[in-house]
Formats: structure tokens, sequence, C-alpha cells
């Protein structure tokens, strides 16, 4: 019983994770992008 708990216990952490993810990702993305745009134009610089 213990280990089932243990993995509905995992299972809810990672529906909480996703959750939380796919709130956040417009603004990972945006982050993300800016980084990589930042990166081309400095070593375009170089």
């Amino acid at each position: 019983m213990v280990k089932k708990n243990n993995a509905f216990y995992k299972r809810s952490q990672v529906s909480d994770y996703l959750v939380i993810y796919t709130v956040d990702v417009p603004a990972c993305e945006t982050t993300i992008t800016l980084i990589k745009y930042r990166r081309k134009s400095y070593r375009k610089e170089k």
C-alpha cells in the first residue's frame, strides 16, 4: 500500500508541476528567445 501511495503522491506532484509549467510557458519562451537573441548578437559582435 505504501508503494501505491508513493506513486500516487508522485503523480500528483507531476500534475501540479505540469499545471505550473503550462502557466509559465509563455514567460519562459520569451526569456529563452531573448537569451538566444542576445547570444547570437554577442557572437556576431565578436
